[in-house]
């Protein structure tokens, strides 16, 4: 049996009346990207970043608005803007500690979501104690969906390959993955999209349903976009994913 699941990635959402970057419109994409994404899949996987700046409950009210219409169930992962007690509320998930990880099945698929963010950096992490959990949980849940914000190898991007996950919790990942072989890895952040492996296991970073960046010159300088998703097509162990623009 196929199994769908969309991820959405990276929205940004500013608090009522903050401003956001000139051009760009994160609440209205989210709420594109949401209405799309619940059309064709049986849960949407946020990857992150989903506040503007510092995951106050101002910005997840408006995070709440945009997504009070989702039909189908929304599973957020914490990014570095993200506040990982706040983010669990809303959405209604556990944390283990004070980390937002946990795991649910989507139909014949598990999910395992990772909390890669720490307060006070933009850069990501994972300990040990979180790497020998998702051990535990691939052990027993062959074939599961891996998901946390940060990037675990370069993407080729000087800025985004700085603030990845760092390299030790990054070796620490892709020793699990060439264990245990799960049926993907799913980040976000990069507001870009990317393909590649980790310890043998497919990887994708998902491009921001707000915007991109050109990170050519000295600094990021956001690019409006139509409203981006990812859509994961799960089935016999394998995954097949495409980027999805909403049309205007």
């Amino acid at each position: 049996m196929e199994t769908l699941i969309a991820q959405i990635s990276d929205p940004h959402i500013p608090a009522a009346g903050a401003p956001a970057p000139v051009g760009t419109t994160p609440r209205a994409n989210l709420e594109a990207a949401v209405r799309d994404a619940g059309l064709r899949a049986a849960a949407i996987l946020l990857t992150g970043d989903v506040a503007a700046k510092t995951g106050s409950n101002e910005e997840y009210a408006e995070v709440a608005a945009a997504v009070a219409s989702s039909t189908v169930r929304i599973l957020p992962c914490s990014g570095n803007h993200d506040d990982p007690g706040r983010l669990a509320a809303l959405f209604g998930v556990p944390m283990r500690g004070d980390r937002l990880d946990y795991a649910v099945d989507i139909g014949d698929v598990h999910v395992v979501v990772l909390d890669s963010s720490r307060p006070g950096t933009v850069a990501g992490t994972v300990d040990d104690a979180q790497l020998d959990w998702l051990d535990g949980q691939l052990a027993a849940h062959p074939g599961s969906l891996v998901a946390l914000h940060h990037p675990s190898v370069d993407i080729g991007d000087a800025m985004f390959d700085q603030i990845r996950l760092d390299d030790r919790a990054a070796a620490g990942l892709a020793a699990v993955c060439e264990r245990r072989r799960p049926v993907a890895v799913l980040h976000g952040h990069a507001h870009q999209a990317h393909r590649s492996t980790i310890g043998g296991a497919p990887l994708f970073v998902c491009p921001s349903s707000a915007y991109g960046f050109d990170s050519s010159g000295p600094r990021l300088v956001p690019v409006p976009h139509a409203p981006r998703w990812a859509l994961h097509r799960i089935a016999d162990g394998r995954i097949v994913t495409d980027v999805v623009d909403v049309p205007a």
